[in-house]
């Protein structure tokens, strides 16, 4: 898998999908309920942390959030999208 090709990536990440589903499949079929819960939570974050997010929804986002420049400060920085806070990235354990 090249790190600069996306394409590659994405075709390692989908067949890893592939197999993902067949162990859901396979836990529905036992009804392993609490493994389904672990699994929902995991795949959730995974599926925040995979949404692209556009600049100028960012922008806005912290526009909303940062707080008002106080009088006098000379305008203070401007920040680029690239600089929202994401949630934190934990790793994620193999199962």
């Amino acid at each position: 898998m090249s790190k600069d090709n996306p394409v590659a990536t994405y075709d390692v990440a989908a067949k890893h999908l592939q197999i993902v589903q067949a162990c859901i499949d396979h836990l529905h079929d036992l009804g392993a309920t609490h493994e389904l819960k672990i699994l929902t939570g995991r795949l959730q974050r995974l599926a925040l942390w995979a949404t692209p997010v556009e600049p100028e929804i960012a922008k806005r986002e912290q526009e909303k959030t940062a707080p008002a420049p106080s009088p006098g400060a000379g305008g203070g920085i401007e920040r680029k999208a690239r600089d929202v806070a994401l949630p934190a990235r934990k790793t994620i354990r193999p199962i």
